[in-house]
């Protein structure tokens, strides 16, 4: 078993530019990523006509982190095509309206996957080791942790978990159990894209374009919002939300149904050619783990407690659900990991390495 300063758990978004703002001041990290790939919640198709996003997709004007770290990458923004109309699906009845001015939306060029990237070639080939689900975390020692994993043993000076709080306390067991504040405070936050179920359509043809509209929203379902996914100036690909409630269909049978659907929007798709994509998140076991209780979209998100050390300032944790600041969103991943990254770089300063 070899030893290391600081292990990362997570390779999404959170781990990676955690491992990138530490490496930028000097600390070193080993990063433990359950998947056979990078990248978390955000999850992107590379098709003929474009890229598909089948996890986190927009960033906001107002998010300067994530746009600050995509320039800092060499990459680029494109403007979410948004027309001069929305269509509203409604049980009277199809009904088209103009869109008052808005803040653009923006998604990166290429596709998200080219952040997750971009940030892979900025840290050493061994940094990420794969196929690594962490299952427990040994604090019993007065210094440092014991991390088993489903196939090896690692240990560290520090651990930092980007695993959403609610994922993290009910997959990963510890010794001494988790603090009952975190394991309650946990239970009752909700986990970003968990219950989403994202669906990605090609098209042969795009009458959406045609008739200026960039985005749909229906309470008829069974998408609940769709959104034209091209390029700026052309693309025949639209990408959106099915309600939640379709989890327990099949995927032939929710591709029946949206179908449907977008043939009932679009009266001249009856005939044309449609690839069908989707990702149910809620099946992903490395994003999503059934809540206890109730849990509304963004509950507890940016609460205090997952800005605090445990086991002794052994554990902390980042990811989207731990910023103080666009808690829930792309940013707030990166908000929360570079305050981490300063956070670990100054005690390093102050003590010489990372211990406690």
């Amino acid at each position: 078993m070899k030893d290391y300063d600081l292990i990362i758990i997570g390779a999404g978004l959170s781990g990676l530019t955690l491992a990138y703002f530490l490496r930028k001041r000097g600390i070193e990290s080993l990063v433990l990523e359950g998947r056979s790939r990078a990248g978390g919640r955000i999850d992107t198709l590379t098709l003929p006509g474009g890229t598909l996003e089948m996890g986190a997709t927009w960033i906001q004007p107002q998010h300067r982190q994530i746009i600050d770290l995509a320039s800092e990458l060499g990459l680029a923004l494109i403007p979410q095509y948004t027309g001069s109309k929305v269509v509203y699906d409604l049980p009277s009845g199809v009904e088209h309206y103009l869109l008052p001015p808005a803040a653009p939306t923006y998604r990166l060029e290429g596709g998200t996957a080219r952040l997750i990237e971009a940030l892979q070639g900025q840290l050493p080939a061994n940094c990420v080791r794969y196929d690594q689900k962490v299952e427990h975390m040994d604090f019993s020692e007065k210094k440092g942790v014991q991390i088993r994993t489903t196939s090896d043993q690692f240990g560290a000076l520090k651990v930092i978990s980007s695993l959403p709080p609610n994922l993290l306390i009910n997959t990963l067991t510890t010794d001494p159990a988790w603090p009952s504040a975190l394991t309650e405070a946990a239970r009752q936050t909700h986990t970003w894209m968990g219950e989403s179920i994202k669906v990605g359509m090609e098209v042969a043809k795009a009458p959406w374009r045609e008739q200026e509209v960039g985005m749909l929203l229906s309470n008829r379902g069974p998408a609940t919002e769709l959104h034209d996914h091209g390029v700026t100036h052309g693309g025949h690909l639209l990408k959106g939300f099915i309600d939640p409630s379709h989890a327990s269909l099949s995927p032939t049978e929710r591709r029946e149904r949206m179908l449907g659907q977008l043939q009932r929007l679009f009266p001249s798709l009856a005939d044309a050619s449609i690839n069908y994509h989707e990702k149910v998140w809620s099946q992903d076991p490395f994003t999503y783990y059934p809540y206890h209780s109730f849990v509304a979209p963004h509950q507890n998100n940016g609460a205090g407690i997952f800005r605090s050390d445990f086991y002794d300032g052994r554990l902390r944790l980042t990811g989207a659900e731990t910023a103080a600041t666009s808690p829930g969103y792309m940013d707030g991943a990166v908000v929360r990991s570079a305050q981490l990254a300063t956070e670990l770089s100054k005690e390093t300063e102050a003590h010489g390495n990372l211990s406690p």
